[in-house]
């Protein structure tokens, strides 16, 4: 999760969405949509109804990386509390793939309320736990494929919910290959 975002360089002065109707364009269009999401994502998790939209950054990310969400870890307290957004994303969400690319956001948005959950809602904290969740979580699938049905509702487009089903399912198989590599990685070790 972290690991993604580990190659930003430290001068980037990247652009900033402070709410959803902050998101850059063509996004700010599904302002509504992502809030209504936003709403429901904060109800369904217990999260203070005053806790704050993340720092929505886009900045330049490695090629396979399309948002990252990057937080502060023990081994890496210098992380900003922050959703990335690639330009390339951008560029997407301006043509066919908007709602996939909104479908990403709300990935993103996932993890941040399940991380500041495990946390204690605590957004002062040096770093932060990430033990509880991943890709493969039942709760953190269940809560990604949901903005699907949110896209639904307004737009009827099975096209989105399937590849936002593939998204959620295809995160997880990647954590999962990820978790077998880095084990295999270290039974090789001395």
């Amino acid at each position: 999760m972290i690991l993604s975002v580990l190659f930003l360089p430290l001068c980037l002065q990247p652009a900033s969405a402070a709410s959803a109707v902050d998101l850059p364009r063509p996004l700010d269009a599904e302002a509504a949509l992502v809030e209504r999401y936003w709403g429901w994502l904060k109800a369904e998790v217990g999260a203070p109804e005053d806790l704050p939209w993340p720092v929505i950054d886009v900045a330049p990310l490695p090629r396979t990386v399309r948002m990252a969400f990057q937080y502060p870890t023990s081994r890496a307290p210098w992380h900003d509390l922050r959703i990335i957004m690639s330009p390339r994303s951008v560029d997407r969400a301006a043509g066919s793939d908007r709602l996939v690319v909104v479908g990403e956001l709300a990935h993103e948005l996932v993890h941040y309320v399940l991380i500041l959950s495990e946390n204690g809602w605590d957004l002062s904290l040096p770093h932060y736990s990430d033990e509880a969740h991943d890709h493969c979580s039942a709760e953190f699938m269940r809560l990604n494929r949901q903005v699907g049905r949110f896209i639904w509702d307004v737009y009827h487009s099975n096209d989105t919910v399937r590849s936002i089903d593939h998204m959620v399912h295809l995160a997880c198989w990647r954590d999962a290959h990820r978790v077998v590599l880095n084990r295999d990685i270290r039974a090789l070790e001395p």
